[in-house]
């Protein structure tokens, strides 16, 4: 067990401890309540603070382990609340009596703790995201083999192929591979035998995605490939296009950076708990100890999503996440409040309150982590959807531009430097005019994955127009940004393209500005500048970079 995963694992036997004596505390208070209650004495001053007692405990003490006391807690809350509904005064002796015994009575489930199963924690020796992405191919065809391996190393993966399954098991035990590629689903006879033997094979747990390519396009192969887990089925004779936008989609999600979370829980213990549970499972999580800081702790946290209590003292969740859906830079980010409360119409009537999602309190380690996770997936696919170009999955005009202006001014700010591409294919009427716009496509999107596949995680690209592209290179001086896109032109050159049994190849031209501290530049000015030295090399005879560092 690494130093921090076992930190962590102190951490919340501490916090275990905390709560324990917490609670002990809480108990002997509902007890002095309950004997108010037996003497026949409800009222609004003794009503309040109980009602939020055992709300904080319904909601607190399953996360806890003390599962009994928090359906009991839950049980009280309810019928105290409807009683302060219908009201107090209408409340007999008789009832008083039966729910004073129900507060004297939590006491006996206070020994009653269970343990659940604690969540895996995450390693942080993922490798490191500037090596390339290795995918295993096993194929038993020789020439698909040798095809496979040179388009996808021409992507920038790092590729290792095999002849046979018992080649790849043998290489099992020494470094697994970023994705799996397999074409072994045989013919009728033989499909059987090989499920059976894929479901044996170490190959299908390795924890990579799978993908599978088949000469078989029908419905009992599919499903043969869906029960042995793969996120890919892919027909010959290959769209590799397809086939390298499905595997670097999956590697992206595999290489994600972790989950960030807000906390806004006014219970420090409980809040303190769910940060260390998500922290375990290799979330970044942030605890918001002051509600009137949320604004400022969301642009300096930059949160994934926030989870918010409900019914706090100061401000309620509804109440915050109103405010933060004033901002449009916050109108998007996901909220997920948490609550004990249990009436389906107050749930609901909280979920539109500007929230997307509603997770009742208890909740367990499992099923919180479980949550987070799902919901910040699918807020992630959403945001690159509005962000990103459907073709190319690279960012959006305006969403490129405003990257510039950001890296610009770090620039400026670190006196570091930064360069700007400007990335035009050549001749690109002429590919559509000959080979269709289904084709043209095809080029388009071959580029985008080569500046994904090439280019560093710090850099920056995006669709500037039809068939430019902007990259901006932060930290980058001018010699390096030349060496740099001239190897993704003479890269991009090698591509070999087919349509309609015709091979051919494309080419680009590309123009560079580079930020120069001893000038005062602006975004449009660099922009305009890596446009003209663009126009220049289109000019010169295309198929080649231009640059102009110091005008």
């Amino acid at each position: 067990m690494s130093d921090s995963i076992k930190g962590i694992d102190e951490q919340l036997q501490a916090l275990n401890e905390q709560y324990r004596k917490r609670l002990e505390r809480t108990l002997d208070e509902l007890e002095q309540s309950a004997l108010q209650l037996s003497e026949g004495i409800l009222t609004e001053e003794l009503s309040e603070p109980l009602f939020q007692k055992l709300h904080k405990l319904a909601g607190s003490a399953g996360s806890f382990g003390y599962t009994q006391v928090s359906q009991h807690a839950h049980a009280l809350h309810a019928i105290l609340g409807q009683w302060r509904q219908t009201g107090l005064a209408d409340v007999d002796a008789l009832q008083l009596g039966s729910f004073a015994s129900g507060l004297m009575g939590l006491r006996q489930y206070f020994d009653l703790r269970t343990c659940e199963s604690s969540i895996q924690a995450v390693a942080s020796d993922s490798p490191s995201s500037e090596h390339k992405h290795s995918i295993w191919v096993v194929e038993d065809d020789h020439e698909m083999r040798v095809y496979l391996q040179q388009q996808l190393e021409a992507y920038g993966y790092d590729v290792t192929p095999f002849e046979s399954l018992a080649d790849a098991e043998a290489a099992c035990e020494v470094q697994p591979p970023h994705l799996l590629l397999l074409d072994i689903l045989f013919p009728d006879e033989s499909r059987n035998a090989t499920e059976t033997l894929l479901q044996k094979s170490p190959l299908t747990h390795l924890g990579c995605p799978l993908i599978f390519i088949s000469a078989y396009d029908e419905f009992h192969s599919r499903i043969r490939a869906a029960r042995l887990g793969a996120e890919g089925y892919f027909v010959k004779p290959l769209d590799m296009v397809r086939l390298v936008n499905r595997i670097d989609h999956l590697i992206d999600k595999q290489m994600m950076s972790p989950e960030r979370i807000l906390i806004v829980e006014d219970d420090q213990l409980l809040a303190s708990h769910y940060q260390l549970v998500l922290q375990q499972a290799g979330m970044i999580a942030e605890v918001l100890d002051n509600p009137v800081q949320i604004i400022d702790t969301l642009s300096s946290f930059k949160p994934d999503l926030i989870l918010m209590d409900v019914y706090m003292p100061d401000f309620s969740g509804p109440e915050l996440a109103g405010l933060v859906r004033q901002y449009d830079h916050w109108a998007s980010l996901s909220i997920v409040y948490l609550s004990a409360e249990s009436d389906l119409t107050r749930q609901v009537e909280a979920m539109r309150n500007r929230a997307d999602d509603f997770i009742m309190k208890p909740v367990s380690d499992q099923q919180l982590v479980s949550a987070v996770r799902v919901r910040v997936a699918r807020s992630r696919e959403l945001n690159n959807l509005i962000m990103r170009d459907s073709l190319t999955g690279l960012l959006r005009h305006v969403m490129i531009k405003d990257a510039a202006a950001s890296a610009l001014a770090r620039a400026q700010r670190y006196q570091s430097s930064v360069c700007f591409a400007m990335l035009d294919i050549d001749h690109f009427k002429n590919i559509n005019d000959s080979f269709g716009h289904a084709c043209g496509d095809m080029v388009i999107s071959s580029i985008a994955l080569l500046l994904k596949q090439r280019l560093r995680q710090t850099d920056i690209i995006g669709r500037y127009g039809g068939e430019e592209f902007l990259v901006v290179l932060p930290d980058c001086t001018p010699d390096a940004a030349v060496e740099l896109v001239n190897s993704l032109r003479v890269a991009f050159s090698e591509l070999p393209f087919s349509s309609n049994g015709r091979t051919f190849h494309v080419t680009f031209s590309a123009g560079l500005s580079c930020y120069d501290s001893s000038a005062e530049q602006s975004i449009e000015v660099l922009l305009e500048q890596a446009d003209r030295m663009l126009y220049q090399a289109k000019s010169a005879g295309r198929n080649r970079v231009c640059i102009n560092a110091t005008e």
